[in-house]
């Protein structure tokens, strides 16, 4: 297991002129091939009763340092996921 490449480094910025000004264009990066399983980080914050009265997650997710990144996700099962401690999904990133 490895980290998703780290694109934003790359610079392949070129300027191009478009009717008379110069505008900078990039082309777009796949960080991973097509088909490529990503696994993401994130955190349990509680837990919403769903219909059936069964227990749906509330999930925010995190960097590999345990802080939020800022993407909330709701009523997310979470039935076939992983549990990794912190050291664990760090050690993830150092199997490379």
């Amino acid at each position: 297991m490895r980290r998703v490449k780290d694109v934003s480094k790359i610079d392949n910025a070129r300027i191009e002129t478009r009717g008379g000004f110069a505008v900078i264009k990039r082309d777009p990066i796949e960080p991973e091939r097509v088909g490529a399983i990503v696994l993401l980080p994130f955190r349990v914050t509680g837990y919403d009763r769903d219909c059936d009265r069964s227990l749906m997650a509330r999930l925010e997710g995190i960097d590999a340092d345990g802080n939020a990144t800022g993407w909330d996700v709701n009523s997310v099962g979470i039935a076939n996921g992983v549990v990794v401690t912190l050291d664990e999904l760090k050690a993830l990133g150092e199997l490379s």
